[in-house]
């Protein structure tokens, strides 16, 4: 039995749907699907139960508060406190490991060697985000050490039982005023660090990897990681698992969309819901702004310009 977990509220129904739906359509295994619950109505959990009921495999609905327990999370406005419950799954989930995804996200193909990868003294693995050594020291993380982006991770239930990494990341939480830096994502990078694998891009293809070039990326965030250029050809040429993060390109469940999987995303929601139209609301200026000057401006420049605006210093 292969686990799974999402978290969401109403908001994001579909696109849990979706996401689940393209998992289960692309892999053969038999799945325990999580979805840890903010306050989702009975009529949209009967939804996803209805939309996934022929594939093999159960869905089962975990409430967050009952996830969140002693856990101490300010209220933010850009996102849910549900992005916090993949660290807390260790007594509540009878398994070994677990893959978190994110609900914006669609699967694209097999990922059965996630599942047959050696986990040994590894507490999660993913793909890399192009930070600087500046930005993780603000996080006391090494400037050496892989920072992985938390919207798919797989996890290492076992040794993340053995280790008490639940209590640890409370207490991280607890230090930081209910705070920390970079939320959810920083608290799982700073507690596992050392203990973090790295997964191909193909396992989360993100915005910046289909906008960018490798080395325009190392030189926009002064990234100390090292993805080549061809392994970011080879996700952008064949990924397995889309991540459609809000930067860059529009989401594709809004009009208007240029991103390259947008049609994805949309022969799924068609499949499953019967929908071929979508709420008109486009990005933000900023981001239009950003695009425009990347395209006119010596990328010397860009760079100058992008990393003012970010505070990435140089």
């Amino acid at each position: 039995m292969k686990h799974v977990v999402y978290a969401c509220n109403d908001n994001y129904i579909e696109q849990t749907t979706i996401s689940i739906v393209s998992l289960l359509k692309h892999n053969d295994d038999s799945f325990r699907i999580w979805i840890v619950s903010d306050q989702i109505t009975e009529a949209n959990r009967q939804l996803i139960i209805e939309k996934t009921a022929d594939y093999p495999g159960e869905i089962i609905f975990l409430e967050l508060e009952e996830v969140l327990k002693d856990v101490d999370i300010q209220r933010g406005e850009r996102h849910p406190r549900t992005i916090y419950a993949k660290l807390f799954l260790e007594t509540i989930i009878d398994a070994d490991r677990l893959l978190y995804l994110d609900s914006d996200t669609v699967v694209c193909g097999s990922l059965q060697a996630l599942w047959s990868m050696d986990l040994d003294n590894i507490l999660a693995a993913g793909v890399q985000m192009p930070y600087s050594a500046e930005m993780k020291g603000r996080m006391n993380i090494q400037s050496d050490a892989p920072y992985l982006c938390d919207g798919v991770v797989l996890l290492n239930l076992e040794l993340w039982r053995e280790r008490k990494i639940g209590d640890k990341c409370r207490a991280y939480i607890s230090r930081h005023g209910g705070n920390p830096p970079m939320m959810s994502e920083g608290t799982l990078n700073y507690v596992c660090q050392g203990y973090i694998d790295v997964l191909e891009p193909i396992y989360n293809l993100m915005p910046q990897m289909l906008f960018y070039k490798a080395w325009q990326i190392k030189k926009l965030f002064k990234a100390e990681y090292d993805y080549q250029e061809k392994q970011l050809e080879q996700a952008r040429k064949c990924p397995l698992i889309v991540h459609y993060i809000k930067e860059l390109y529009n989401r594709p469940w809004y009009e208007p969309c240029n991103h390259p999987f947008k049609k994805l995303y949309r022969d799924e929601c068609k499949s499953i819901f019967g929908r071929e139209s979508f709420e008109n609301n486009d990005i933000a200026l900023h981001t239009k702004i950003t695009k425009k000057l990347y395209q006119v401006l010596p990328f010397s420049v860009y760079v100058w310009l992008y990393q003012v605006k970010h505070l990435i210093k140089r």
